[in-house]
């Protein structure tokens, strides 16, 4: 959502919090007032939380648990943030500490006991997006992802998730404004149904892509060897000028540039087709540089961002004759062809007749068995005209 710095929103008694939490989000702009980007404000209409932009261009979290208009702990960024450059901020609430990350690095820490006063029963307080107050302090430029959770979340945590979408039933998450409606003047809180009306926006095309989906899906197990991998994003992307690499077990298999002719780009999606055989039963993690598409995205710089691990267990990706094939002459090769390269193991190829009767076995040992690369041929010498079908033993290759 873009702001003009004339106004942002308000939703009175919104937030039921308690306790520790955690607030994140992005935010662009290059305006070098002091300008608000979300804040929790409690009854006497002091602020609990607070991110902003200070006139100096360092990004700012003030936690003041014991009210007033004074007091409380503040942490800055080392660096300007008004740049004209997304930024993501997460700002960490414990009874031990209170942190403050910029683009998932941690840029000042205080160190416990923190007081939590305010904190330590329930209760709800107002949600400012774009302001510091109704008054004051009004975002120029714009913000996305806002987030809020009533835990403690880890820099692992938030790196892993600050460039995508997550789910609104996520654990922990009390509320999620995604800021992508596109049209209208509210933001809606998809987690914990909290609109707000928002004053002076707009909707532009400017936002920061997110990433909306991976495949396979980070952690997945059991992954084919020959699987493509996609990524799905939150709106149409184009190439970067960055890389993708793929590793196995911590080694560099490959590295493709986002123009190469193996990556193929369509409307919000990037598939890469490696063309590799993966390594069987082994972990792979991907990297990806954050210029490999168009726009801001932060990319994936650590090997636990996006990580699978393939199955070795060999998969059929084709058969001949194809099945249910009918016209076929008497005696013909039969092949059977995996998503990975093969050798025999033990047991039988058996033929069956329509009546389910066994025709004929043929031992994968035998002579007759052919195994190259991914493929195993093999014939039957009993057909007649009929209709047939294989089954092949469990551990045949």
């Amino acid at each position: 959502m873009s702001l003009s710095g004339e106004g942002g929103g308000l939703i009175e008694d919104a937030l039921f919090l308690q306790g520790e939490y955690t607030v994140e989000g992005w935010f662009l702009t290059e305006a070098t007032a002091s300008q608000g980007v979300f804040a929790l404000v409690q009854s006497s209409g002091n602020h609990l939380f607070l991110a902003r932009v200070d006139s100096d261009g360092r990004a700012r979290f003030l936690h003041r648990p014991e009210g007033g208009n004074s007091g409380g702990y503040n942490l800055y960024s080392t660096e300007r943030v008004d740049d004209g450059v997304w930024h993501h901020f997460a700002a960490v609430v414990s009874e031990d500490f209170l942190r403050w990350y910029i683009d998932g690095e941690l840029v000042a820490e205080e160190t416990g006991p923190i007081d939590l006063t305010s904190t330590g029963s329930a209760y709800t307080v107002d949600v400012e997006i774009g302001q510091q107050s109704a008054t004051a302090a009004y975002f120029d430029g714009y913000i996305d992802e806002l987030r809020v959770w009533n835990s403690v979340r880890t820099q692992a945590e938030i790196s892993a998730d600050l460039d995508r979408e997550i789910l609104s039933t996520s654990e922990h998450l009390l509320a999620y404004w995604p800021m992508d409606e596109g049209t209208g003047s509210s933001a809606a809180d998809v987690a914990g149904g909290l609109t707000v009306s928002m004053a002076a926006n707009s909707w532009g095309t400017d936002a920061n892509p997110m990433l909306a989906s991976l495949s396979p899906v980070d952690d997945e197990t059991h992954v084919d060897v020959g699987t493509d991998l996609i990524l799905t994003f939150d709106r149409d992307v184009s190439p970067g000028s960055g890389d993708l690499e793929l590793y196995a077990d911590g080694v560099q298999l490959a590295t493709y540039a986002a123009t190469d002719t193996e990556v193929t780009f369509s409307g919000a999606t990037v598939t890469l087709d490696h063309g590799l055989q993966l390594a069987i039963a082994t972990e792979h993690h991907v990297l990806v540089s954050p210029d490999f598409v168009s726009g801001s995205w932060t990319g994936f710089s650590s090997d636990t961002s996006w990580n699978f691990g393939t199955t070795d267990e060999p998969e059929v990706s084709a058969l001949s004759p194809a099945a249910a094939a009918t016209g076929l002459p008497w005696r013909f090769p039969l092949e059977i062809t995996f998503n990975q390269d093969v050798t025999v193991g033990s047991g039988d190829l058996v033929l069956y007749d329509s009546d389910g009767a066994e025709v004929e076995r043929v031992a994968v040992t035998g002579s007759g068995v052919v195994v190259d690369g991914p493929s195993l041929s093999f014939s039957f010498d009993t057909l007649v005209e009929g209709s047939y079908y294989v089954l092949a033993d469990a551990g045949a290759v």
